[in-house]
């Protein structure tokens, strides 16, 4: 079929099924107006959420750069089988009569079609003049730009249009959805292109239900049908006799055959061992409990009879203080948005109406210490283990190799120290100049400031505590 736009399209149609069928005048208006109604595309459908919709500045100039305007024309949805009219055409685009408006375009599915695509629009539809279903396979040549009816701007080569009595509309539905199907498989792809008449067409579609293989309904989930491993896992693992607890190690680093694939790979293990130097209290719990540990499998303990027998995690799989323990991220990132939520929510109580005036300054002056007191005790009534601050037992330098006072030199050459020099005299006039113009702000005359006797304290501060941490090797102040 020779057509510029889809009206042309359905005139020929229609003078088609006129010749083949029954179809009167009314039917023809009816079936003409449901061909061409207005088309929505799903990109152009309002959202009522309240997050505006944010274009890029490159397709705001482009949409506006374009003064054409585009007539949208469109259908309804559904199908069944019935005679076809196939209307053929030969290759090639025509774009003549199909101006695009930009601002009615999904350009950012636009840029993931590849060049040269061509489109196969399927249009169903309810007609309730009609009392037999009017179908039609059309090709065109050359394929042309149909404004409106793609939800891209790419040339059409076929369509397949069905439209019926009233009734059957779901029907309908899957026949075009089995149609678009067709137009998916490479082989029907090309009959669909090379087709002189319908029984080129009918010879398609029967080779494609020759090759299909089609799952009948059951209780199975289509969600869950994935294709098996790679490889299956291997039963020499299962088949291996007990060991002690000594050689469990070298067989661990053993590769196990039939777990080449990515599927089945171990990640780690954690298992428990007897403790190589057991405190006194373990010792203690041992000997109350009559516990021989050499006559104990370790290994086969859980989790819970490992701690409460005083064992020791080992593995590649196991945590700094036992085996993994899940949800300890989104705990953490409980605690610290709920802490933040309600030190914030106490620190405004005492603009609110409740309690006395005095009960919501002194809830408000204390709401971070309140704050971190009750999320301390439901992190511990949780029981979710989040990482936490060791802090040691003595006061002493973190590091067991230096002292409180370092060595100027330490094992570093002679020539650092005076490579060092410049280095450290604009830390140092970095840090007073900090003072000096946070000084500069605080004494501004419209603040009526007096000069005291320690004006000058921070200063002296900061020169003491320069010189403290440069002997004791601190980082900062």
């Amino acid at each position: 079929m020779r057509a510029n736009s889809i009206e042309e399209i359905s005139d020929l149609i229609l003078d088609q099924q006129e010749l083949s069928s029954d179809l009167n005048d009314s039917m023809r208006v009816k079936v003409r107006e449901a061909l061409l109604k207005k088309h929505h595309h799903q990109n152009e459908k309002k959202r009522n959420n309240l997050i505006p919709i944010v274009c890029s500045f490159a397709e705001v100039g482009k949409k506006q750069s374009d003064p054409h305007l585009m007539d949208k024309h469109g259908q309804t949805v559904s199908p069944q089988s019935v005679p076809t009219t196939s209307l053929e055409v030969k290759n090639g685009v025509n774009c003549e009569h199909s101006p695009v408006d930009l601002s009615k375009v999904d350009l950012h599915f636009m840029k993931k079609i590849p060049t040269g695509a061509e489109a196969f629009n399927v249009l169903v539809g309810e007609v309730d003049i009609l009392d037999h279903p009017i179908v039609a396979f059309v090709r065109l040549s050359p394929a042309v730009l149909l404004s409106g009816l793609t939800e891209v701007p790419i040339p059409t080569r076929f369509l397949f249009i069905l439209l019926g009595p009233v009734g059957k509309g779901q029907q309908y539905h899957e026949i075009g959805r089995s149609m678009a199907t067709f137009m998916t498989d490479e082989i029907f792809h090309d009959v669909a292109y090379k087709a002189k008449e319908r029984d080129d067409l009918l010879a398609g579609i029967d080779e494609f239900l020759d090759q299909v293989t089609v799952l009948p309904p059951g209780e199975w989930d289509p969600s869950i049908r994935i294709e098996p491993p790679k490889n299956v896992a291997s039963q020499e693992k299962r088949k291996i006799p007990g060991v002690p607890n000594e050689t469990i190690c070298h067989i661990e680093q053993e590769p196990h055959g039939g777990h080449s694939g990515p599927e089945l790979q171990l990640t780690g293990r954690c298992r428990c061992t007897l403790p190589e130097n057991p405190n006194n209290h373990t010792l203690q719990y041992w000997k109350d409990h009559n516990i021989v540990t050499a006559e104990v499998h370790w290994a086969n303990l859980t989790v819970s009879e490992c701690q409460e027998m005083h064992g020791e995690f080992m593995g590649s799989a196991c945590g700094h203080h036992g085996p993994y323990t899940p949800d300890v991220l989104f705990w953490s990132c409980i605690l610290f948005f709920t802490t933040f939520i309600l030190s914030s929510t106490l620190k405004t109580f005492k603009m609110s109406h409740y309690f006395p005036t005095r009960v919501r300054s002194m809830v408000s002056d204390f709401a971070v210490f309140l704050t971190i007191f009750t999320m301390v005790i439901i992190d511990f009534l949780i029981g979710v283990p989040p990482p936490k601050l060791q802090v040691p037992s003595v006061f002493e330098p973190t590091r067991d190799d230096r002292g409180w006072i370092i060595n100027p030199i330490g094992p570093n050459p002679w020539w650092t120290v005076i490579a060092a020099i410049i280095p450290a005299l604009l830390c140092t006039s970095l840090i007073f100049m900090d003072q000096q113009i946070t000084a500069v702000i605080i004494n501004r005359k419209e603040h009526k400031l007096k000069k005291g006797c320690g004006y000058h304290l921070d200063l002296l501060v900061v020169a003491i505590m320069l010189g403290v941490c440069s002997i004791m090797g601190c980082l900062g102040l």
